[in-house]
Order: C-alpha cells, then sequence, then structure tokens
C-alpha cells in the first residue's frame, strides 16, 4: 500500500509538467483509491492504526481535490465570474 501510493503520487507528479492541476486530481485520485482500499481490507491488525490511517488518507484525498478544484477553476476562461468560489476552496 506504502510502496504503491508513493510510486503513483510521484508518477502522477512527474506526468502532469504540462498542467499542474492535473497533476494534483491524479494524487487526489491515488489517495481516494488508497482510502477505499483502508476502509474495504483493514490492512493492519489494530483497529485505531486502519481508522487513524483511513481518516489520514481522506483529509488528503480531499485536500488534493480541493486544491486541484481551485487551480482548475482559477484556469477557466470565466474565472472572474467564480471569484467567490475560488476565494472559498482557498479557506478550506
Amino acid at each position: 500500500s506504502t510502496f504503491f501510493r508513493q510510486f503513483a503520487l510521484m508518477l502522477s507528479a512527474l506526468v502532469s509538467n504540462d498542467f499542474p492541476p492535473f497533476g494534483a486530481a491524479s494524487q487526489s485520485l491515488v489517495f481516494m483509491i488508497n482510502f477505499g482500499a483502508l476502509i474495504l481490507l483493514f490492512p493492519y491488525n489494530a483497529r485505531l492504526l486502519n481508522i487513524e490511517e483511513s481518516v489520514l488518507t481522506g483529509c488528503m484525498a480531499f485536500l488534493t481535490f480541493m486544491a486541484a478544484f481551485k487551480e482548475m477553476l482559477s484556469k477557466h476562461n470565466q474565472a472572474p465570474q467564480y471569484t467567490g468560489t475560488i476565494s472559498a476552496t482557498s479557506t478550506l
């Protein structure tokens, strides 16, 4: 799980050299898949450790998703119409 996650995160950072929001979106996808696997499989013996890792991974999925959403929205050609949404995603 840890090796796959680190490899996928590095690969998504390398592939998204031209448009960084795609890298953030792919990193969010990696964290979402890892979160789902942690919830379904419970790979550790200690239940509290499974819950802790799934909460942290879920938070990382949410943060990277909001960062990707903000960047894609701010690069949109009608971005001035969405200043409230851009500022709201920045404060989350």
